[in-house]
């Protein structure tokens, strides 16, 4: 988790200032790392439920990506705006791992209602 926060963290620095491929890359760079943690601490217990979780963590991850491809500060911030989300379903993730799916599926539905309130809320 402190992997990804980083990340976002990276990217974040330069939302206001002016677009910065190498912060971007530096994100990537974390995001591929959480993802390799991730398959590493759940390893022992993997199960297709979990790889269908970290299918969609990777989606969620990677959409802002090919969604806003330009480089304008405005998508900058959505791309921290669904990174920040995408922290529920990496938490549904690690959960499954280790706690009852039950638990971990709470986790990931809870990204539904947030998804709508970033609409009125700003995040980054």
């Amino acid at each position: 988790m402190a992997i990804f926060v980083a990340g976002i963290s990276i990217l974040a620095r330069t939302e206001s200032s002016s677009y910065s491929r190498k912060s971007e890359m530096l994100n990537l760079i974390f995001i591929f790392s959480t993802i390799v943690s991730t398959v590493i601490i759940i390893f022992d217990k993997i199960t297709i439920t979990q790889l269908g979780f970290l299918g969609l963590f990777i989606i969620s991850v990677f959409f802002p990506y090919v969604l806003f491809k330009n480089n304008a500060e405005k998508s900058v911030q959505k791309k921290i705006t669904y990174q920040l989300l995408a922290i529920m379903i990496l938490d549904g993730v690690i959960i499954s791992a280790f706690s009852e799916l039950s638990y971990a599926v709470v986790s990931i539905l809870l990204y539904i209602p947030a998804f709508f309130m970033i609409k009125k809320l700003y995040v980054t």
